[in-house]
């Protein structure tokens, strides 16, 4: 982010409309070698055929209203953010269900699990840890799909089944917010041991109508699902030998579980059955969070981290490219594939193929705050409260607005959707 006060939209100059080029030099070869005739006429005749050139405005950077149109939740307190975006939408996960807003931040739809919903907390903590004891954190990001072509949100519950403890995942219709698919199961790997705090489940992505889930049982590792849509069936299970972290172009980026139920290598998973595509046996990075076509992942040695690859998890970037330390922000921008990542110390982009496109830091190119949120090739970034948040241009870190008013992170028709804290409002766009 180069501050100062030149400013750029992203690929959207001032344009020139030139029609009739031809006709046009017609028209002044006759105005100049006429013999002082009707040069006039025969100008204005010429210039008949042509078109004015026309100025076109450039569009204005994004922007939205700093001051939120309405709030949706001030509860939201679990890591992940529990709310999707599908077109004029906004739809937020609670422990009981998935609610539909509008535009405007009014309820208009609601759908619920058609089984009684267990571990629903009397009172959400501010506490990370007494959240986890309280099992605040079941409640995770929902996924926008389609079954049978319409336009969906899917969400998972922890449900009381005539089995037993089980789970529920349900699609609420993108237009009225009511429950038009449900699946349920008990994960074969719980049997006489169901969850005792918290049961989550991690809707991963898409493959072929399978709905890959990973599900977490008391903070513990516990197993990765297929479910087919519109079945509402479990096509298989992987309940001990990984932990699926991430879903892009037909691969499920895992850890392989290794002796003691510790995340071993990264392992690249057929969504199809479950089997093993390809293993980097020497890999000695950890964890890992997806963002599009990098994973985001630990390196050994202290606060450093690298981005992999999700096609077959080679190393891209590391500090040595930019990368700020510890566990930057991550975000991914889907009309230009690109991942920004960064904190205050400073951010790196990279392309689908890893590439770095742009590096910038505090230091030398003034940049501060961290990425929250993309779409339309912009990156929105959020400087805290002693500065604007502002937005950026992904591809090559050029500021587009000094002040964007407010820095979603979800984004809609028309609105951007903002997290701070455990509060989510909607805030309309205002350019």
């Amino acid at each position: 982010m180069r501050t100062g006060t030149r400013t750029r939209s992203a690929g959207r100059g001032r344009r020139a409309r030139v029609a009739g080029a031809a006709l046009l030099g017609v028209a002044l070869l006759a105005a100049c070698s006429g013999g002082g005739e009707d040069t006039d006429g025969a100008a204005g005749d010429a210039a008949e055929g042509t078109e004015a050139v026309v100025e076109e405005e450039p569009e204005g950077p994004p922007a939205f209203a700093a001051e939120p149109a309405a709030t949706l939740t001030e509860e939201a307190f679990t890591p992940p953010m529990p709310a999707a975006v599908l077109g004029d939408a906004v739809f937020l996960a609670d422990h009981t269900g998935l609610t539909r807003f509008d535009a405007e931040g009014t309820k208009t739809g609601r759908a619920e699990p058609e089984h009684p919903v267990i571990q629903v907390p009397d009172t959400i903590p501010e506490d990370s840890l007494d959240q986890a004891q309280a099992g605040v954190r079941s409640v995770q990001t929902p996924l926008a799909g389609e079954v049978n072509g319409t336009p969906v949100v899917f969400s998972g519950f922890p449900v009381q089944l005539p089995a037993g403890e089980g789970l529920e995942i349900i699609a609420a219709d993108a237009g009225t917010g009511e429950r038009v698919w449900n699946a349920a199961f008990v994960p074969e790997e719980w049997g006489a041991a169901p969850p005792r705090v918290s049961a989550s489940t991690s809707l991963l992505g898409y493959h072929d109508d399978l709905l890959i889930l990973q599900i977490v049982k008391d903070r513990m590792m516990s197993s990765t699902y297929a479910v087919s849509v519109p079945d509402a069936a479990v096509v298989w299970s992987d309940t001990d030998a990984h932990f699926a972290l991430a879903v892009h172009e037909g691969v499920i980026i895992a850890r392989q579980i290794v002796d003691g139920g510790l995340m071993g290598p990264l392992t690249g998973l057929s969504p199809v059955d479950g089997s093993v595509v390809w293993r980097k046996a020497d890999d000695d990075t950890n964890g890992g969070a997806g963002f599009g076509p990098v994973l985001r992942v630990g390196l050994p040695g202290g606060l450093k981290s690298a981005l992999v690859s999700t096609a077959d998890g080679s190393v891209l970037v590391t500090d040595e490219d930019g990368l700020p330390t510890g566990s930057p922000p991550c975000v991914h921008e889907p009309t230009t594939d690109i991942v920004v990542c960064g904190a205050d110390s400073g951010a790196v982009a990279v392309d689908a193929d890893g590439a770095v496109l742009w590096s910038l830091s505090r230091d030398d190119e003034g940049w501060s705050g961290v990425p929250v949120g993309a779409e339309g090739g912009i990156v929105f970034v959020d400087r805290g409260e002693d500065a604007p948040p502002v937005a950026v241009n992904a591809a090559d870190g050029e500021m587009v607005n000094e002040d964007s008013g407010a820095a979603p992170a979800l984004f809609g028709s028309g609105f951007g959707v903002v997290r701070d804290g455990p509060v989510l409002t909607l805030h309309p766009r205002a350019d």
